[in-house]
């Protein structure tokens, strides 16, 4: 899949096709696969960049660009990705 140019912070939900586990103790390898199928998943976060082989998503953001619980996705694996349009941010007091 050809990835469109994205800019820094940029919220995106990324489709993709996840590893995973048969959490049976033993089965035959083939028949696991061909049960299971592919794991896809949905990643929301903020895009920071990527290389030649990875797409790098933060899932938080703080007020001085600063970013925490990042994610690693194999450009491979991504089968779908699109950008969020996020409305402008507005401060609320929250009652404690």
């Amino acid at each position: 899949m050809q990835i469109p140019k994205y800019k820094k912070y940029d919220v995106l939900r990324v489709v993709w096709i996840d590893a995973f586990t048969n959490d049976s103790p033993w089965s035959e390898s083939d028949a696991a696969v061909k049960e299971q199928g592919q794991y896809i998943v949905q990643t929301v976060g903020f895009y920071l960049g990527q290389d030649k082989e990875y797409m790098r998503l933060s899932m938080s953001r703080g007020n001085k660009d600063d970013t925490c619980m990042f994610f690693n996705i194999p450009l491979g694996m991504i089968r779908e990705c699109e950008r969020l349009r996020v409305g402008k941010m507005v401060k609320t007091k929250v009652e404690k």
